[in-house]
């Protein structure tokens, strides 16, 4: 039995080789990328003053007052609004693994005590979690802090705010990914984006087609079932959305082991 355990463990540890320090030096990468951060907190706080002087400013020629501002949406509107995290996701992921091999970093980091499961793995938790902290969390914060200051307001409904932030770590979560198995596939930055961007417009299309049983199947096309925490039938598409994460996490290992890096 413990020949087993340390078997497993040992496996584990060669499956992992370097996680650690390599995911600490991603972490630290994102330093440099303050001119980003900066613009990702600054298009939110920007939106949200604008938002809130348009709605003080319709208060006040308006004869009846307009209800007061539901800050559980307010708090939850960047976790939820596609139209802003997927571009984002693809802007801060399609260089993941092209910026690597054409500075050739990618065969001086495997060249260290660092397995390739590692490798892939960091690059995808480190993008995710940061992207998700700037494009969502601090956004919703900035949105919240402002729509608190300048206007009347409902308190938030927690669990819906904690609901809607998890749903865009998942969104972001699952947006990396793709970005990384296209980065395996295609060198260029742009095939990258526009192979991602088209991933995502095929399920609004899938949706409009006149044929129903591509319609029936429309819930479940990738792109759409990312969104499963706030919308239905959620345990369906949880479990179509899960296969897709799967698929890709296999596909990008498989790709990326059968590659040889100089």
């Amino acid at each position: 039995m413990s020949r087993q355990i340390n078997y497993s463990s040992s496996n584990l540890g060669t499956f992992l080789l370097g996680f650690i320090p390599f995911f600490n030096k991603e972490l630290k990468e994102w330093k440099r990328k303050k001119f980003t951060i900066a613009i990702l907190v600054l298009i939110p706080l920007l939106t949200s003053i604008v938002a809130n002087v348009s709605t003080s400013f319709i208060v006040k020629q308006s004869d009846k007052p307009l209800p007061p501002t539901d800050l559980t949406q307010v708090a939850s509107s960047y976790g939820l609004n596609s139209f802003w995290l997927l571009p984002v996701t693809i802007l801060l992921s399609i260089g993941l693994i092209s910026k690597e091999v054409d500075a050739g970093t990618i065969a001086w980091n495997l060249s260290k005590p660092l397995s390739r499961n590692a490798f892939l793995l960091s690059k995808w938790l480190v993008t995710t979690l940061m992207t998700w902290l700037i494009a969502v969390v601090t956004a919703n914060i900035i949105s919240l802090v402002v729509a608190v200051v300048s206007l009347k307001y409902t308190p938030p409904r927690f669990n819906e705010v904690i609901i809607a932030n998890m749903a865009g770590l998942y969104c972001v979560a699952f947006w990396v990914l793709v970005c990384i198995v296209l980065g395996l596939l295609f060198k260029n930055q742009s095939s990258i984006a526009a192979g991602a961007l088209m991933l995502a417009v095929g399920g609004f299309f899938i949706n409009i087609v006149p044929n129903n049983n591509l319609r029936l199947f429309a819930p479940y096309y990738p792109s759409n079932t990312v969104d499963w925490l706030v919308s239905s039938p959620s345990i369906q598409k949880a479990i179509a959305s899960f296969i897709y994460v799967i698929l890709m996490a296999v596909i990008a290992k498989v790709i990326f082991d059968s590659k040889e890096y100089s």
